[in-house]
């Protein structure tokens, strides 16, 4: 259980699995959405990518529930856009269990203009 400023509720996109040619891959053209309560966000560090192309990345760090069903291969729907979760999240169980928390980074990469 995180502190009561973890308040936000985020939206969790997950693509369904598909067989193409014998092969998994995922299938983004109707994803599954789930509500993630108990959710603190703060901004990241952009960066931009000039050199290939007119581009600037968005990122958010995102601290939630120890048990929040989320993946490397999620997206969370946040107002500014879908943002990709960036590796692994990370969950740390607390030594007495009451601020045990999961951390995802988050990433969107948006034209400059």
């Amino acid at each position: 259980m995180l502190v009561s400023f973890a308040t936000e509720t985020l939206i969790r996109l997950r693509a369904a699995t598909v067989m193409d040619h014998g092969s998994p891959v995922q299938d983004w053209d109707a994803p599954e959405e789930a509500e993630l309560p108990g959710w603190s966000l703060q901004p990241g560090a952009s960066t931009e990518d000039t050199l290939h192309r007119e581009a600037v990345q968005i990122a958010w760090t995102g601290h939630g529930p120890y048990d929040a069903d989320i993946r490397a291969n999620d997206k969370i729907r946040l107002p500014s856009g879908d943002y990709s979760v960036v590796g692994e999240p990370e969950r740390w169980k607390s030594p007495t269990g009451r601020v045990s928390s999961t951390k995802i980074l988050l990433q969107l990469w948006a034209d400059r203009g």
